[in-house]
């Protein structure tokens, strides 16, 4: 009778199309005919599974909290991962996924795959008889639910997302090292240590994911108050009338959406729209002129004011869906930016309504800056004080491999909040600069800036703000807003503080360091060395030195943005005494105004030279589109191990989809004959991981067996498992060193430990076998057993095999040639049987 191999495929990072990866394995079994093997063709068929989630024991806690315990939530300084430090043994793998998975809500939305089903037939050497195997073709496809959406708009929001997300993958590590040595000791000093540095760090990424992006809106937000001066009087009316049918349309849209006992929905919206359009045609027409101007500037006026309030309130509403307490510590930023406001109300004279309103706006803007630079100081001492905190402890930790992993935690925290803070200043800068790019280019068609007049100057709050600017110094004749613009040039330049000079250059320093990599991976990637070169298998020492060179990357760029505000308000505090050396290249090098030029440039390239608005948008959406690829494959990783939105994060969502899918196989049964009761149709169970798929599928069977799901009745079946490319031990146990010791614990050991006994160990997997297939040139994922420094472990065919695992150097090669090499065939065939 001939046995039935139901093999998984799952793909990697890079989102192939769905159903693409399963019918790869089988054009590669048909075409290379692995181990004599014979592989008939391959019929396909669709299948439509029910979904259900995993158990992960206990939801997280559903109860409303207290008026006040939700007021303290608001403004709360930290985030923190909880494990149960008493549950023994202490895994925080299996604590981590299950938090991730508690708060899961279900839409059992049925998960639609192929099946292809084809026939292997093969000679055996001893018997000489022929054996068929039927094999079933699955895919667990994961790419949906982990992807960067196809809109412009959405796109940009990932990106966002994704710099303000990268720095919580450090908190999360420190939260994590410390719930580890807390349940070692919980009173030990490497304990409370670790738990100082966590709630500093926190309190540092707290910062930059609410206090910055909260006060950076607002500032923003405060330029809707310029849109009602800058229009011609003339069109003010009409564009309030219209602005006001549009909104009664939205209105009724709305209520008769909410009103689920409406009947007649529709004809009461069309009545309002017919309404509304039939009032503003007649108001615009037949209104007398003399009074339109009057009221269109009072209208403008209370609809620029609203606009800017319901704006602000649906962004923090919005952001704090996915950053709890934003709306705590947004309308707190408010209330403080409103106080000042009302103080400073005798800076904004000005002969028209419209024009005081554009003053006010302007007050708010400044006071809003001043909060975000606070915010920015804040963020700033956190980061010192976690610097410091760090060296205690790596001090208080008693053995050198908690030591080791302590200073791998510590340096995944630091460059993941610098390399985001960094850019984020950078981007902001250039977005800033492009801004008031724009508006100068279109200065004669719609007049945005305030005007500085003799009767009604410039409102500065602040001499601070701009020290070299005269404040009752008036526009120049027949140039308006010429004040405003040379404000607002010194006030960009001047963000970045007199250091952010030389920080661009330390930060090329650590471009240079990481250069050896990219160039590595980029001519390997432009072309393939032959896999079977001896010569080549230098290039895994060569990848490994990149990888270390990447790391002193790291902390050139840590050094950079934690030196650059301490370097630059020191250069500013010695200019203004007359302390600061004389050297020319001194002063250039830290010239207050020296980033003006850059990114005036850089915002030239961007997108400022476009000759109309439309240009620039379809600038900006190419420059997108080619970026989505490389941001969909940071976010692939970051989502992995996100924990936001708790109802359905996409690692819970994944574990669903696997879930179903080994469902349906184990549930799978062959009939029952004349001399056999019914059994399992399936003899074996291959899956066959790539990248970030290994990373899935390994975390997932850990799971399994460490909470025994009865829901995946897995006990009894032959489970085997092949990973290629996969990133378990170079980015993952390097990067996340107490999550992810379950794969390189064996590493703490200070006897050579044996290749059978090394982890990541196949049992707690509860797979039969395990095959990890490499080769030199991947920089995602290579050995998982053994240490890079082991000889002839980058030579072509290198091999070590146990009872239960196998690990094979492929050669030369790439992080995607193995979706075309015969040796992969050859390891499917062989675990399949």
């Amino acid at each position: 009778m001939p046995e039935h191999v139901a093999v998984i495929a799952v793909h990697g990072v890079g989102s192939p199309p769905q159903d693409a990866t399963a019918r790869s394995i089988a054009e590669l079994l048909v075409r290379c005919a692995p181990n004599a093997s014979d592989y008939r063709a391959f019929s396909e068929q669709h299948v439509i599974l029910p979904t259900d989630p995993v158990g992960a024991g206990p939801a997280r806690d559903g109860t409303r909290p207290s008026f006040w315990a939700r007021i303290r939530n608001a403004f709360r300084f930290e985030d923190r991962v909880e494990l149960d430090t008493e549950l023994k043994p202490f895994r925080p793998d299996v604590q981590f996924m299950r938090r991730q998975l508690a708060g899961y809500r279900s839409d059992r939305q049925p998960y639609a795959t192929i099946e292809l089903t084809g026939t292997r037939r093969r000679k055996e050497k001893e018997t000489r008889e022929i054996t068929e195997t039927t094999v079933h073709i699955y895919e667990m496809h994961w790419a949906d639910l982990s992807r960067v959406g196809a809109g412009f708009l959405r796109m940009l929001g990932a990106l966002y997302q994704l710099l303000q997300h990268v720095c919580h993958l450090g908190r999360k590590t420190l939260d994590i090292a410390f719930e580890e040595a807390r349940a070692d000791d919980q009173g030990s000093r490497h304990a409370r240590a670790a738990g100082r540095y966590r709630r500093v760090h926190a309190m540092a990424v707290r910062l930059f994911t609410i206090a910055v992006p909260v006060a950076t809106v607002l500032m923003l937000d405060w330029l809707f108050l310029f849109v009602p001066a800058a229009l011609r009087p003339s069109l003010r009316f009409p564009i309030a009338v219209a602005i006001a049918a549009i909104g009664l349309v939205v209105i009724a849209m709305m209520v008769a959406g909410f009103a689920a006992r409406m009947r007649h929905a529709a004809r009461v919206v069309i009545t309002v729209a017919l309404l509304a359009v039939g009032g503003a045609v007649g108001a615009i027409v037949y209104a007398p002129k003399a009074r339109t101007e009057g009221i269109g500037s009072v209208a403008i006026a209370v609809l620029a004011v609203v606009l800017a309030i319901a704006t602000f309130a649906w962004f923090l509403a919005r952001y704090h869906s996915t950053r709890p307490g934003a709306l705590g510590w947004g309308w707190g930023i408010v209330l403080a930016v409103i106080v000042p406001v009302w103080a400073s109300r005798s800076l904004v004279a000005a002969p028209t309504l419209v024009e005081r309103l554009r003053n006010v706006g302007f007050v708010g803007f400044q006071w809003s800056y001043v909060a975000l630079m606070l915010s920015w100081i804040a963020l700033w001492l956190a980061m010192f004080v976690a610097s410091g905190l760090r060296l205690l402890v790596y001090r208080a930790a008693r053995t050198q491999p908690e030591k080791a992993r302590a200073g791998r935690a510590s340096w995944t925290a630091r460059v993941t909040i610098a390399v985001t803070v960094f850019f984020f200043i950078m981007t902001a800068l250039v977005l800033y600069e492009s801004l008031l790019n724009v508006a100068t280019r279109y200065h004669e068609r719609l007049d945005i800036f305030p005007h500085a007049t003799a009767s009604a100057p410039l409102p500065i709050v602040s001499r601070f703000l701009a020290p070299d600017l005269p404040r009752d110094e008036v526009d120049p004749p027949g140039q308006p807003g010429e004040q405003t613009h040379r404000f607002l040039e010194k006030l960009i330049a001047q963000s970045g503080t007199s250091g952010l000079r030389l920080a661009l250059v330390i930060v090329l320093l650590a471009g240079i360091l990481a250069s050896w990599l990219v160039v590595i991976v980029i001519s390997t990637s432009i072309w393939t060395p032959p896999a079977d070169s001896p010569r080549w298998s230098r290039l895994g020492d060569w990848m490994t030195d990149g990888f270390a060179l990447l790391r002193a990357a790291g902390l050139v760029l840590v050094t950079a943005v934690l030196a650059f505000i301490l370097i630059g308000l020191l250069a500013d505090t010695l200019r203004d005494v007359g302390a600061l050396p004389s050297w020319p290249w001194l002063r250039r090098l830290l010239d207050p105004n020296g980033m003006t030029p850059i990114l005036t440039r850089i915002a030239i390239v961007f997108g400022a030279s476009a000759a109309t608005i439309a240009a620039l948008w379809l600038r900006v959406k190419t420059l997108a589109n080619r970026a989505r690829p490389a941001l969909g494959i940071l976010l692939d990783v970051d989502n992995y191990l996100r924990e936001s939105p708790v109802d359905g994060t996409p690692r819970a969502r994944m574990a669903e989809r696997y879930a179903s899918l080994l469902r349906y196989i184990v549930a799978r049964k062959a009939p029952a004959t004349a001399t056999e009761q019914e059994r399992p149709y399936f003899d074996r169970i291959v899956i066959v991981a790539h990248s970030q798929g290994t990373v899935i599928s390994a975390d997932f069977l850990r799971f399994l067996v460490a909470t025994q799901d009865p829901s995946v009745p897995l006990d009894g079946m032959d489970v085997r498992l092949l990973t290629m490319g996969s990133p378990l031990r170079q980015l993952y146990a390097k990067n996340f060193p107490h999550l992810y010791r379950w794969v390189d614990a064996s590493d703490d050991d200070a006897k050579p430990v044996d290749f059978e006994d090394r982890t990541p160990d196949p049992r707690a997997l509860a797979v039969s076998k395990w095959v990890n297939l490499y080769t030199t040139g991947d920089y995602v994922g290579r050995t998982l057993w053994q240490p890079e420094d082991w000889d002839d472990v980058w030579s072509t065919g290198f091999c070590r095999a146990g009872d239960r695992r196998t690990e094979r150097c492929l050669g030369a090669g790439t992080h995607t040639r193995y979706w075309t090499s015969k040796d992969v065939a050859t390891e499917i065939d062989t675990l399949i049987g």
